[in-house]
């Protein structure tokens, strides 16, 4: 399935779309939230990971750390791990709250526990609202 973000308001999507390998079939909206949900926290930690790793490792880093007398890693370190729990639970409080709308293949899903179809073209997109100003 291929999963886009977009907000209200902005050209294009908000990250690049993502395929998300999911079994076809029914699920309920609140498993399909947090199914994404782990798989961009799982992205996200693999990301981070690499980002560090060629940090600390670039030619440039080593230079400029030479220069200023110390070359310090750990001045790199990694925020704590992202909680997945809460992670899913921000994303289906977020729901709940309307902070955003979801569709599956262009049809808007009103409630975490209604039944969506999914198929491997399947395209689900968030649509975050953006509030007002004043409002």
């Amino acid at each position: 399935m291929l999963v886009e973000a977009r907000t209200l308001g902005r050209r294009g999507a908000v990250v690049e779309p993502t395929r998300v390998a999911i079994s076809p079939g029914s699920v309920l909206l609140r498993d399909l939230v947090a199914t994404v949900v782990r798989h961009e926290v799982a992205a996200y930690a693999s990301r981070e990971r690499a980002r560090r790793l060629v940090r600390v490792l670039t030619a440039d880093d080593l230079a400029d750390g030479a220069a200023r007398g110390a070359i310090d890693p750990a001045a790199h370190r990694a925020e704590d791990p992202v909680d997945v729990g809460q992670a899913v639970l921000a994303a289906l409080q977020a729901f709940e709250d309307g902070i955003y709308f979801t569709f599956v293949d262009d049809v808007r899903i009103d409630d975490l526990d209604d039944r969506v179809d999914l198929a491997d073209d399947t395209v689900v997109r968030f649509v975050r609202l953006v509030a007002l100003a004043g409002g």
